[in-house]
């Protein structure tokens, strides 16, 4: 998962939001291996160990599945991180005004207004000059 927080950082993000993705995707994990497992939280019955011990190991498998399919998806491109990653940039990070071509717009808008401004005054300054002399 670490790897994901240096990923969304390379790509630019704030810190914060870098953790934020990464906790969002953690969390899934955690949620997916806890349904799988939550069969086994209250089967414990003295009277039948055997099925208590099949139903524990049942829950285990189940849960080492949802591991190996994370892994095998190397983690953020598996379905249920994908769908979380996009709600959450959906959210928190898609601006119309925050995508590149917006921002390099507002920039060449922001110098070739200081550009004019700095024309002006030189001109203003030369005028002068030549009243002076």
């Amino acid at each position: 998962m670490s790897k994901d927080y240096f990923k969304w950082m390379a790509w630019g993000h704030s810190k914060q939001d870098a953790w934020n993705m990464t906790s969002l995707c953690i969390r899934r994990v955690f949620e997916e291996i806890h349904s799988e497992r939550v069969v086994a939280r209250d089967i414990y019955d003295p009277n039948d160990l055997e099925f208590t011990t099949a139903k524990m190991l049942w829950a285990t498998w189940k849960a080492q599945n949802v591991m190996e399919q994370y892994l095998k998806h190397h983690f953020y491109e598996h379905p249920s991180i994908s769908a979380v990653l996009a709600r959450h940039l959906a959210d928190n990070n898609v601006k119309p005004s925050a995508t590149p071509a917006a921002q390099f717009s507002a920039l060449d808008k922001t110098v070739k207004s200081l550009s004019s401004r700095v024309d002006k005054l030189e001109d203003k300054k030369k005028n002068k000059n030549d009243q002076s002399s």
